[in-house]
């Protein structure tokens, strides 16, 4: 937990945290594993100006994620992960315009695209020099010890393709401009919830891949591959969580098989769980699904 992420109690066992410059307050339930908003921070913005009085929670709405340490701390520790393995050294980047977009408005953030186009925009351009920002700042420490930029994107259900090229494709095209400008790194968009024909859409920016969450959430990977082309890499293709938790070593191993299949076999595609490892994942299913993969490695 980040020695800057200070919380109090209230009666009852709610958990509370103010940030000390935006005024976001979040909240953990007693028994619950998350905190959420009180309230999302712009749910009151009703015009541009409205946003522009507003920057500061823009800025830290999803602090920590982006605040656990400086950019020269993160520079040493990534030096120290490249020197100790012979694996690839991936740099995550939260860059979540759809996601943040939805956070900063809540349930308004759908109704907003074809109701108050300004208010969205305005909130977009904020929010992608907040993003530009944080690169300028992480990209120079770190981007020497990695081989891969991970730019993670929130849910897109709800947005079209139309409303995409409208208020979020320049801001993604900025984004990536700046990540290989500054860096040089191949980038993955890391998409979920979102339709396949929106994908296609971020995948024709010039992504080098697509990473894929959930495929109760979002495409798969036969989806994204029919619809990109051979040659977009893909990152993913690891089994679910439930057969992960719940299910055999065979079941693992045998997802495994028709996933990268699915995936039009093993080319261009990097071997990933969707998310996290589950703290309830039986460690025999999880060997068994690694196994599968690098017996199918080219």
């Amino acid at each position: 937990v980040p020695v800057r992420w200070q919380t109090e109690t209230a009666q009852g066992g709610d958990e509370i945290f103010r940030h000390p410059v935006s005024e976001t307050v979040l909240t953990r339930r007693a028994k619950e594993d998350r905190f959420v908003y009180a309230e999302p921070p712009l749910a009151s913005c009703e015009t541009p100006g409205d946003v522009s009085r507003a920057l500061q929670s823009i800025a830290f709405f999803d602090w920590p994620h982006h605040a656990d340490e400086i950019a020269s701390e993160f520079g040493v520790r990534a030096a120290e992960k490249r020197a100790e393995t012979k694996g690839a050294c991936v740099l995550n980047v939260r860059a979540r315009l759809l996601g943040g977009l939805l956070e900063l408005r809540g349930e308004k953030a759908i109704a907003d695209l074809s109701e108050k186009p300004a208010l969205v925009d305005a909130i977009l351009d904020r929010l992608s020099d907040t993003y530009i920002a944080r690169l300028t700042d992480v990209l120079p420490e770190v981007g020497p010890h990695a081989d891969v930029v991970c730019v993670a994107e929130g849910s897109g259900k709800g947005v079209g393709v139309e409303a995409y090229r409208r208020h979020f494709k320049r801001h993604h095209e900025r984004i990536l401009s700046h990540i290989r400008m500054t860096s040089g790194l191949p980038a993955i968009f890391f998409v979920s919830g979102m339709g396949t024909d929106l994908v296609a859409e971020m995948a024709g920016l010039g992504v080098d891949g697509v990473g894929l969450g959930c495929s109760k959430t979002g495409p798969s990977a036969a989806e994204v591959r029919s619809a990109c082309g051979p040659d977009l890499l893909i990152w993913g293709g690891g089994c679910s969580s439930d057969v992960l938790t719940t299910g055999s070593a065979d079941a693992a191993r045998d997802q495994v098989k028709r996933s990268v299949e699915a995936a039009g076999g093993p080319a261009r595609l990097v071997f990933a769980f969707a998310g996290p490892i589950g703290p309830r994942t039986i460690p025999e299913n999880l060997m068994a699904a690694l196994d599968a993969a690098r017996e199918i490695r080219v």
